[in-house]
């Protein structure tokens, strides 16, 4: 079987993906969504400046439209994001995010006008259902502990977050169309990450005319543009829902890691939740 060149892509996306979940964890301690976005977003807009010659708009009114849209609608995200994470427990509030691809099933239809066979679709749905698996033990344990009924609108919230980014990954398709990935790329980073930059100079969370450079910070910005410019590349040549479903499957990655190397134990559920995402990649490869 010949392997496609989107389905690699895809596949890098949910890799980096996986790595850049990571990377926050480990380096973002102690510090504010300010200060973690802003140098995250624009340390990843140099990963396209090796590629200046290379930027092109076909339109620029579409262009600066749908840009302007696409950070505006991820800015909100990212926000919300923040305020359900840091009221709620990210046990419970992780896995509502994850179904982003069932939404764009609709979405990249109302959007871009992509229509899934059923094949791709059941593709998805395992995915989708075996990152849900994966993070069932958490869901259980809230359960339990009745944290449920009490965190019902951080909840919603995560599922508000969830279907605003199924909006956002069409939306890229379509600026992708009126210019390429490496213009694009170069922009949308640069621009959110002067976005939370400003916001924290007004909130005061980052001193005013100072751009906080750490270099713990900058990891997860390298991991973000390399992980742009793979799933852009990936969005330009197929349709958007498989690819973002690709993306969410790199909670593999994260499973890997607690288990070669924080040595932490894998139970039934992590091994049917995995076989669950594998089976839907290998579903949306053909």
């Amino acid at each position: 079987m010949v392997v496609s060149s989107w389905l690699l892509y895809a596949i890098a996306t949910g890799i980096l993906f996986g790595l850049q979940t990571i990377a926050i964890k480990h380096t973002s301690g102690g510090w504010d969504r300010f200060n973690v976005l802003s140098v995250m977003f624009l340390t990843a807009s140099l990963a396209f400046i090796p590629f200046i010659s290379l930027f092109n708009i076909v339109s620029m009114s579409s262009f600066i439209i749908w840009t302007a849209l696409s950070a505006l609608l991820n800015y909100i995200a990212f926000s919300l994001l923040y305020l359900a994470l840091k009221n709620g427990p990210v046990s419970l509030i992780s896995p509502f995010l994850n179904l982003t691809p069932l939404f764009i099933i609709i979405t990249g239809r109302i959007v871009v006008g992509e229509i899934l066979n059923s094949q791709q679709q059941s593709g998805i749905v395992l995915i989708v259902c075996g990152a849900l698996v994966l993070q069932a033990p958490e869901i259980r344990k809230g359960i339990k502990n009745k944290q449920v009924t009490l965190n019902l609108k951080y909840i919603f919230i995560a599922l508000m977050v969830a279907m605003i980014w199924s909006f956002t990954a069409p939306i890229e398709k379509k600026v992708l169309w009126v210019s390429n990935v490496y213009t694009y790329g170069f922009f949308i980073n640069l621009l959110l990450g002067c976005i939370f930059l400003i916001a924290g100079w007004y909130n005061k969370k980052i001193d005013r005319g100072v751009i906080p450079m750490d270099k713990k910070l900058i990891i997860p910005g390298i991991i973000t543009g390399l992980m742009a410019v793979v799933q852009y590349k990936a969005i330009v040549l197929y349709k958007v829902a498989p690819v973002i479903a690709y993306k969410r499957a790199g909670v593999l990655i994260s499973i890997f890691y607690g288990l070669f190397f924080l040595k932490e134990r894998t139970g039934l559920i992590q091994i049917l939740g995995s076989i669950f995402i594998v089976a839907g990649g290998f579903i949306l490869s053909f």
